[in-house]
C-alpha cells in the first residue's frame, strides 16, 4: 500500500489512494506516444507561394514554448506528397528533434488546433497521444526537470544533437489514471494560461514603446546634430571575464552590456581590482557605455546610460560616449529605429560585425530643449519600468509553474 501523505493536493492524493492503493505505474514515452518525425524536402522544393507551410526548430520559442511564425518555409502540396499523419493535429505535441544547439534539442510546443495547412520538417517531431493518455500531461511531464535531465545526459554521451524514438524509450514516465492526468493538468494549466497571458501583455507593451521611440526620434521636429558635434566616444580596453569579480570597483563587459543590462543602470553586474588594467577607460556619471561588437547588427552599438555616482572601467569591444545631453534621452535614441537605419552603412565585418567611432560620430540625433529630453526620457522611463515589472511577474510565475510541476509529477510508484 502507498503512502500518499505527502501529495500536494488532498483530492489527487484521494483519488490515487482509491484508483492506485499500490502506487502509480511507470512506462516508456512511447507507450504513451506515437512519435512521427517530420517531412524532409530539398531547397529547390520550397516556394514563397506555396499552399502548405512548414514549421522548423526556429518557430519554436525557446523562451515561451510558443510558435514564432516570423521566418517560415512553405512548399506546394501537387508538387511535394505529403504524407496525411504529418499535418499538425489538435493535441500534437510538437518538438525540436534535431538541432545545431543542444540547447534547443527537445523543445516542445503543444497544438491547440488542427493546422490542416501546416506540417513540420524533417529535424522535427510529433509526439502524439495514444487513446487514454492527456497530451497535456505528457507535455508537462517533457517540460519537467527530469525529462531536462534526461536529455543532457543522453546528448552528453552522443555528437549528435538529436531526439530518436529510442531516446523517448529511455525516459520512463509516471502514467496515472486519466482522471488524475486530468486534474493534474487543469492545475499546471492555471498557471501556464497566466504566464502566456502574461506574455501577450509583455509583446503589446513592447510594440507600444517601439512605437514611442519611432514617434519621439523618427518624427521629431527638433533641429539634429551629429553625435560627433555633441559628444565624443573613447574605445575601452582589457577587461576579460575572467577578471570579473563582485567586489572592487565598478566595470562594464561588452557581453553584459548586451545580455544584461537594459537602457541606464546605477550600478553595475560586476567589479574589477583596478590594480589588474593599466590606463583604463573610464564611464564617467552620465556617460554611455556601448557594445561596438556582434554576431548581427541590430545588436551592434546596444548602449547603456551610466546613473551611477563613480567612475566604472569599460572593457574592450565597448565604447564610452560622453555627451551634453541627458544620458537617458541618447540611450532611448541609441535603441531606436531611426539609430539602426542610420548606423546600416557604418557597420562592417563578416562573421563578427562592428562599428567604429568614425562610423557612430557621422549619425545624427534630434536634439530638442534640455528640458523636452528629460520630459522624453521619464515617459520612456514609465514604458521600460512597466516592461521590467512584467518580466519578473512572468519570472515569478515561471518559477511557481516548475515549482508546482515537479510537485504534482512526482509519486509513489508501483515497484
Amino acid at each position: 500500500m502507498s503512502n500518499y501523505d505527502e501529495y500536494p493536493v488532498p483530492a489527487i492524493a484521494e483519488l490515487l489512494e482509491e484508483l492506485c492503493p499500490e502506487g502509480v505505474k511507470v512506462v516508456p514515452t512511447t507507450n504513451t506516444v506515437d512519435f512521427i518525425r517530420g517531412l524532409t524536402y530539398s531547397k529547390a522544393e520550397e516556394d514563397l507561394l506555396g499552399d502548405v507551410t512548414v514549421l522548423r526548430a526556429n518557430n519554436i520559442s525557446l523562451q515561451t514554448s510558443r510558435l514564432d511564425f516570423t521566418d517560415l518555409k512553405r512548399i506546394t502540396r501537387k508538387n511535394k506528397p505529403i504524407r496525411p499523419d504529418l499535418f499538425l493535429r489538435a493535441n500534437d505535441i510538437l518538438m525540436a528533434a534535431n538541432s545545431g544547439s543542444k540547447q534547443h534539442v527537445g523543445k516542445t510546443t503543444f497544438i491547440t488546433d488542427d493546422m490542416p495547412n501546416v506540417v513540420f520538417g524533417g529535424f522535427m517531431a510529433v509526439l502524439r497521444s495514444k487513446p487514454g493518455v492527456n497530451a497535456r500531461y505528457i507535455y508537462h511531464l517533457l517540460s519537467s526537470r527530469a525529462f531536462l535531465e534526461y536529455k543532457n545526459q543522453v546528448l552528453q554521451s552522443s555528437t549528435i544533437n538529436n531526439i530518436k524514438q529510442s531516446t523517448l524509450e529511455g525516459f520512463e514516465i509516471p502514467l496515472p489514471p486519466p482522471e488524475v492526468q486530468e486534474q493534474i493538468v487543469t492545475i499546471l494549466d492555471t498557471f501556464t494560461d497566466l504566464e502566456a497571458s502574461l506574455n501577450r501583455e509583455l509583446e503589446l507593451r513592447a510594440d507600444q514603446f517601439a512605437h514611442a521611440l519611432d514617434s519621439v526620434f523618427g518624427n521629431s521636429t527638433a533641429p539634429r546634430s551629429t553625435l560627433g558635434q555633441v559628444g565624443d566616444f573613447t574605445k575601452g580596453k582589457g577587461v576579460t571575464k575572467a577578471q570579473l569579480q563582485d567586489e572592487g570597483i565598478p566595470a562594464f563587459h561588452y557581453g553584459q552590456v548586451h545580455t544584461s543590462y537594459g537602457h541606464s543602470a546605477t550600478s553595475t553586474i560586476s567589479y574589477i581590482d583596478p590594480k589588474l588594467i593599466k590606463n583604463p577607460t573610464f564611464a564617467h556619471p552620465s556617460d554611455l557605455v556601448l557594445a561596438t561588437t556582434s554576431e548581427d547588427d541590430e545588436a551592434v552599438g546596444k548602449a547603456v546610460a551610466w546613473l551611477g555616482d563613480e567612475d566604472a572601467v569599460v572593457g574592450g569591444d565597448a565604447y564610452v560616449y560622453s555627451h551634453s545631453l541627458e544620458p537617458r534621452y541618447v540611450s532611448y535614441f541609441f535603441a531606436s529605429h531611426d539609430f539602426q537605419l542610420q548606423k546600416g552603412l557604418k557597420v562592417y565585418g563578416t562573421k563578427v560585425r562592428r562599428i567604429n567611432d568614425k562610423g557612430l560620430s557621422a549619425l545624427t540625433i534630434p536634439v530638442p530643449a534640455p528640458e523636452v529630453q528629460e520630459q522624453i526620457a521619464d515617459t520612456l522611463d514609465l514604458f521600460t519600468g512597466y516592461t521590467f515589472n512584467l518580466r519578473r511577474e512572468i519570472d515569478l510565475r515561471r518559477q511557481q509553474l516548475e515549482y508546482y510541476r515537479e510537485q504534482l509529477l512526482t509519486f509513489p510508484v508501483d515497484e
